[in-house]
């Protein structure tokens, strides 16, 4: 039986490792994928790809030109960029060409995000024919759903693994072990970014801006659990010492001791009667003859 209960924690303890593995990285996404991470880390890639196409001075300038000829006697006109169709007023153009590019950027920033993508999570790289769905406000609500998920699931298995061990008094220990080493690999997503090169980094650290956060908001109360698990199991060995000190075990011992004597005395009186019973009947029998 102790063989059986013990596989199954094992068990239970690896799939809880990978449920909060699993978790703390769908916390990352949805976390890292709110607007307020997205708008600047995708403002700052969209900018670095049109700065690329406008390396010279007269590229800046030509550009420039064409959207101002474009407004010569219009109040806004349209351009498309990346399928995504935007509206410049052509009072924007008194900013000069920078002025133009912050705002085109912020309103293609807004559309990728807050766009209605008509189209299942998985297949939509395939309807689109564009990854900018992977940092809208879809990605985000699938990954925040997803997290619920194993979130629900890691609570049930700790109830299970709760009921499994042996110590109680372990169990802070083993939540607090596990959230520690779940939330380490999240310090390292640099690593991982920096596999891929400079190109592949600013779209990575769009999806993984809150990976040090989320390390920590799984590390810290790892930490304060095995610290609890401890003063949990420094305290309850205080405490069966203070209630069952050497001197009260001696006078327990020796209560138990008095009992048992007690017990003993009326049953070896009883036995003496009875053995004597028999002699002073043949005593009585002899003095009859």
């Amino acid at each position: 039986m102790g063989m059986v209960r013990g596989g199954l924690l094992s068990i239970v303890v690896v799939f809880m490792f990978l449920s909060l593995l699993a978790g703390g990285l769908l916390l990352t996404l949805s976390m890292s994928l709110s607007y307020a991470n997205v708008k600047p880390e995708l403002s700052s890639v969209i900018k670095g790809a049109i700065e690329k196409e406008l390396v010279t001075q007269e590229d800046r300038s030509a550009m420039f030109n064409s959207i101002a000829r474009s407004c010569e006697n219009k109040s806004e006109i349209s351009l498309s960029q990346q399928g995504f169709a935007l509206n410049i007023p052509c009072n924007i153009t008194e900013q000069g060409l920078d002025g133009i590019i912050d705002y085109s950027v912020s309103s293609l920033v807004d559309q990728i995000y807050y766009g209605s993508y008509n189209c299942g999570f998985w297949n939509c790289l395939v309807i689109t024919g564009q990854p900018f769905f992977l940092v809208s406000e879809k990605a985000k609500d699938y990954w925040t759903v997803r997290f619920y998920i194993a979130l629900t699931i890691f609570i049930v298995l700790a109830v299970l693994a709760f009921l499994l061990i042996g110590r109680k008094t372990s169990f802070p220990i083993l939540l607090g072990i596990l959230a520690i080493i779940s939330g380490l690999p999240l310090l390292k997503t640099d690593l991982l970014s920096s596999l891929f090169g400079d190109a592949f980094y600013g779209v990575f650290s769009i999806f993984f801006s809150r990976a040090v956060d989320v390390a920590c908001i799984m590390i810290i109360p790892g930490v304060i659990l095995i610290l609890l698990g401890v003063a949990l199991k420094i305290g309850f060995h205080d405490w069966v010492k203070r209630k069952f000190s050497k001197q009260e075990v001696k006078e327990i011992v020796k209560e138990e001791v008095a009992k048992a004597k007690k017990e003993e005395k009326p049953a070896e009186e009883l036995t003496e009667k009875q053995e004597k019973k028999p002699e002073a009947k043949k005593s009585q029998k002899k003095k009859n003859k």
